[in-house]
């Protein structure tokens, strides 16, 4: 005689809540969809925090421990998306050219990396799909940290496993503690959360219903509910989609900075993705970010540095875009090497004209 078993009985005891049956559709990304779901349902509850322990998560919050956290959920996600970056798959990069310039000359010379841009359409046609879910997956797994780390501290009661469920917890609590990133720059919590909420539909589409297609370069994703709802990415929107999740996570688990130049790489990304976020557009022209290497002969004792002729050689090779540099310093003496400086683009000395010699800038000394 078989026995009949008290689920909710059992998830009582067990401290857990019930939830409907796990399904999923067939290939990998049901595949994807079952292991997702399934993780999320398992994770059990540590039980509500003692008021000592509350007050010293309260404290160490998004500390180093937190962000390792952060690095072990994104896992595979974060180093699948931050190779495709790398190689360039979905267009651009983060090679720099480096300019060298001997002081007082107008010639300038430009060294490109030789990276090769990755091409093989049928590769990139399979993996495009897939690409914009795991960009999806990444920003569910942020938000997600942020939620268990709120939980933590004792300022919700529990994490819901549901994307939707979410998303409401986000909007409805007021009380939420965010990484230190998302307070200082606000615009990256705000632009993320619009990224996480709008973009649900159709990672729900893309997993469930098969409701995509690749086209002419393009990712277009419909709704099977609403034939007219519909969002098309290009290749170099998927890109900015990449690099956007991928800096953002990164500089939540404290491996980046946004620095000038990177801040507005990411503003330049989010304008491309107005279609997706649905928010304002900053207008940032495209950034790029050059390493300018100057060498100067000693004169006088000392050694002359005229930045604004480097700043006008930099524009004048991009009129068009948004530059910025860093700058290696070289002084010399005949062939001898008496001193190097090397400044990252928000350092470099906002002066026209700087006289360099051995006790100037001591902290950004090289050699």
């Amino acid at each position: 005689m078989s026995t009949t078993l008290d689920m909710e009985r059992i998830a009582k005891e067990l401290g857990a809540e019930r939830c409907e049956k796990v399904s999923a559709h067939g290939g990998y990304f049901g595949a994807l969809q079952l292991a997702a779901e399934v993780a999320s349902r398992s994770r059990v509850s540590e039980g509500p925090p003692s008021p000592n322990k509350l007050l010293k998560r309260d404290n160490l919050m998004y500390d180093d421990g937190a962000r390792q956290k952060l690095l072990g959920k994104l896992d595979y996600e974060l180093w699948l998306l931050n190779q495709l970056a790398e190689f360039q798959v979905f267009n651009g990069g983060t090679d720099i050219a480096t300019f060298k310039i001997r002081s007082g000359e107008l010639e300038t010379v430009i060294l490109d990396s030789g990276a090769e841009l990755v091409t093989s359409s049928q590769v990139t046609t399979a993996i495009t799909p897939l690409v914009f879910t795991a960009s999806y997956k990444m920003l569910d797994m942020i938000f997600e940290w942020i939620l268990e780390e709120n939980y933590n501290a004792g300022k919700i009661k529990k994490v819901p496993w549901g994307f939707q469920d979410k998303l409401n917890l986000l909007k409805s609590n007021s009380t939420l503690q965010y990484p230190p990133l998302f307070t200082t720059q606000k615009y990256l919590h705000s632009y993320s959360e619009a990224l996480f909420c709008r973009l649900l539909p159709y990672r729900n589409e893309v997993v469930h219903n098969k409701a995509f297609s690749v086209s002419g370069g393009q990712l277009i994703l419909s709704s099977s509910k609403n034939k007219n709802t519909r969002l098309t990415l290009s290749r170099a929107q998927i890109g900015c989609l990449v690099r956007f999740v991928v800096a953002l996570a990164l500089a939540l688990a404290g491996v980046i900075e946004i620095d000038a130049h990177r801040d507005r790489l990411l503003k330049y990304h989010l304008d491309s993705l107005t279609t997706a976020h649905g928010l304002t557009a900053f207008k940032q022209k495209e950034p790029l970010l050059v390493n300018v290497e100057l060498e100067v002969p000693k004169r006088c004792g000392s050694f002359p540095v005229n930045l604004k002729q480097i700043r006008d050689k930099v524009r004048t090779q991009f009129p068009t875009q948004d530059i910025g540099f860093n700058l290696t310093v070289r002084a010399v003496d005949g062939e001898n090497l008496i001193a190097k400086w090397y400044f990252k683009e928000e350092k470099v000395p906002t002066l026209d004209e700087v006289i360099f010699d051995e006790a100037s800038y001591k902290a950004h000394r090289v050699d």
